[in-house]
């Protein structure tokens, strides 16, 4: 269960009920919702006032009766920018004394390929088929698809759902493009994600795929991993 602090979804629509922009953007959201739980088969009678919560203007479903996706333990967390992610390394480093934070994208690329220039994925060298999760209509568990570790036993770098690196859109050494001025400040995320198609070959799945995303991005394909520095 994922508790927010906010209105119950009917208090918040007496309270904006002339609020045309935000009750357009509460349909959006439900439809969301409603998508998802059509592709778990859960029935949508399950959305109720008191289980969907109205935070900051965001709906967020607090509990679905017979499912465990929302943000739950084992899943992937999902629907943060890049400030939620940094609040959150902060609290945690606060509270186990240790500093937690955001990978750079070269560290990220590092354990995808094993340290290795010529391991193209976590496993090895070559795409195998059923490793990652992958061209699926939802993500998954953390851990899943245990086959697709690397070689330090760090799994999902392929595939689940993206993940925030700390470092911000940039072009490989030797590429002359300039990068606009209008998304010098956007972040770069790695991984791909369960919608990521192994046979795109305009955007090849690989260890070396890379997308850039505004850092206010918040998105049900989007998640993180924090890391620390050695001691």
């Amino acid at each position: 269960m994922d508790w927010v602090e906010g209105d119950t979804l009917g208090i918040w629509l007496d309270k904006h009920a002339d609020d045309r922009h935000g009750l357009e953007k509460a349909r959006t959201d439900f439809s969301a919702i409603a998508r998802f739980l059509e592709l778990k088969g859960i029935a949508h009678g399950d959305i109720q006032n008191g289980n969907v919560m109205v935070a900051n203007g965001d709906i967020k479903l607090i509990t679905v009766p017979g499912n465990d996706y929302a943000n739950a333990e084992l899943w992937p967390v999902v629907n943060v920018s890049m400030d939620d992610v940094n609040a959150f390394a902060g609290w945690r480093s606060k509270r186990d004394g240790v500093g937690y934070r955001l990978p750079t994208e070269e560290e990220w690329e590092y354990a995808a390929r094993n340290g290795e220039k010529s391991d193209l994925y976590p496993w090895g060298k070559d795409w195998q088929d059923k490793v990652a999760v992958i061209k699926e209509a939802t993500p998954s568990q953390v851990g899943s698809r245990p086959a697709g570790k690397n070689k330090w036993g760090v799994v999902d770098l392929i595939g689940n759902v993206w993940e925030w690196t700390s470092s911000k859109v940039s072009a490989y050494p030797g590429n002359p493009v300039k990068i606009p001025a209008s998304t010098q400040e956007w972040v770069t995320i790695r991984g791909g994600c369960y919608v990521s198609d192994p046979e795109n070959k305009d955007n090849p799945v690989s260890s070396c795929m890379r997308q850039f995303v505004p850092p206010t991005t918040k998105t049900p394909l989007l998640g993180f991993r924090l890391v620390r520095s050695a001691s």
